[in-house]
């Protein structure tokens, strides 16, 4: 399955396994389920999830959020205080920008393993380290 959408607020919500989905609407929300599913994101304000094994997301727009609910899925919150959230054995990859949000300052990986990175727990990069965060 493949799908665009490009206006603001919208939503989708995909079930076929290799499917795809791209949205670029401010404040878009997109949920995939099918197995080697990926997304992406430019809106700001966006959300995300993945419940399909093996599954990824990717934000470059402001705001945004993830969450990688599927085994062994990676959500990328890539856009300017993003964050990012998934189950035990899911990864989160985060980004830090600097003030005037023209660069990107650090950028980390991580494992979620339950114990450091916490499952069902919202990150955002701050100081090069994840911090948890309540969105």
């Amino acid at each position: 399955s493949g799908n665009s959408q490009t206006g603001d607020y919208s939503g989708n919500s995909q079930t076929g396994n290799y499917s795809g989905n791209s949205q670029t609407g401010y404040r878009s929300g997109n949920s995939q389920t099918g197995h080697y599913s990926g997304n992406s994101q430019t809106g700001d304000y966006s959300y995300s999830e993945q419940h399909g094994a093996f599954s990824a997301s990717v934000s470059t727009g402001y705001g945004c959020s993830h969450y990688a609910a599927g085994k062994q899925c990676i959500a990328v919150a890539w856009g300017a205080n993003s964050t990012a959230k998934g189950k035990k054995g899911s990864y989160i990859c985060l980004a830090e920008w600097n003030e005037k949000r023209t660069e990107i300052i650090n950028a980390k990986f991580a494992e979620i393993d339950g114990e450091i990175i916490k499952e069902d727990t919202f990150y955002k990069l701050v100081d090069g380290e994840f911090v948890e965060v309540t969105v």
